[in-house]
């Protein structure tokens, strides 16, 4: 349970980074700044589990589930929630169809499949999959079969994990059971077209099958220390800073700022600037 527990932290984390990009006042190129003092080791979902790496691929992948801020399971890449045999072992998830990947490929249940092997077999938190599931296979072109060890109430909160968000076998398929670090290819409103450490860039992805983002891109950069931040957000560097990335007292001194007209309205953490 404290495991699964985890897993929806992780997911949470999802709802941070899309719905902030049409809240601020973009610059004239239309892009946003977003900061943090997150600095990014890898974008493959099967390597990555650090705060800032969950909200990065939250901008550029889908999961099959999410959970709203109300604690409710909403349906995402899957259609409704999974169908359960009657003795609770095998389950079936209908998919989304018309959803392409960042490089054109379809999304489908076999891609749906190797991404979820793929996790299982060298995913860093694998053993949160494995310890769930005996078998997964494609049950129709866009349908997904998930054979349990044992009944699981709890499973589209487990498949709500961004860590399983649906990857191109044709980007990954090559690499075998070798982790793509530096490039990205999922489903997600973004796509990523730059990455290091430090700093990454995103395009909104032209093919998305939902709502498009109401911007012209995202670059998410990280400054070293909560002083360098600060001063980056009052300087106009930065249009965006998450909420975790200053400290206390930084933070009040905006807020008096704010309150006295010294900063512009936009001026806050995404989800109170949210339109």
């Amino acid at each position: 349970m404290r495991a699964l527990n985890r897993l929806a932290r992780m997911a949470m984390v999802g709802a941070l980074l899309v719905p902030l990009a049409a809240c601020q006042t973009p610059r004239s190129s239309g892009r946003l700044v977003v900061a943090s003092k997150n600095r990014i080791d890898s974008v493959d979902p099967a390597q990555a589990y650090s705060f800032g790496a969950m909200q990065l691929l939250s901008a550029i992948g889908d999961p099959l589930y999410v959970i709203t801020a109300e604690g409710r399971i909403e349906p995402r890449l899957a259609t409704a929630l999974p169908r359960l045999s009657a003795d609770g072992l095998t389950a079936w998830v209908p998919l989304r169809r018309g959803v392409s990947f960042h490089d054109g490929s379809r999304f489908d249940a076999a891609a749906m499949v190797f991404t979820l092997k793929r996790f299982m077999a060298i995913g860093k938190l694998s053993y949160l999959v494995g310890d769930r599931l005996t078998a997964v296979r494609a049950s129709g072109p866009y349908e997904l079969e998930l054979r349990l060890k044992r009944p699981f109430s709890a499973l589209p909160e487990l498949l709500s994990a961004i860590n399983l968000t649906p990857l191109s076998p044709a980007a990954y398929g090559p690499l075998g059971q070798r982790f793509l670090n530096d490039r990205f290819v999922g489903t997600g409103p973004y796509k990523l077209t730059s990455a290091n450490d430090q700093q990454q860039r995103l395009e909104p992805f032209e093919h998305y099958w939902g709502q498009r983002p109401a911007n012209g891109g995202l670059d998410l950069v990280s400054l070293a220390n909560s002083t360098a931040l600060y001063g980056a957000l009052r300087s106009g560097e930065v249009d965006v800073l998450l909420s975790t990335s200053l400290d206390g007292d930084q933070q009040m001194a905006l807020h008096h700022s704010a309150q006295r007209g010294q900063l512009n309205e936009g001026w806050g953490p995404p989800w109170r600037s949210a339109t």
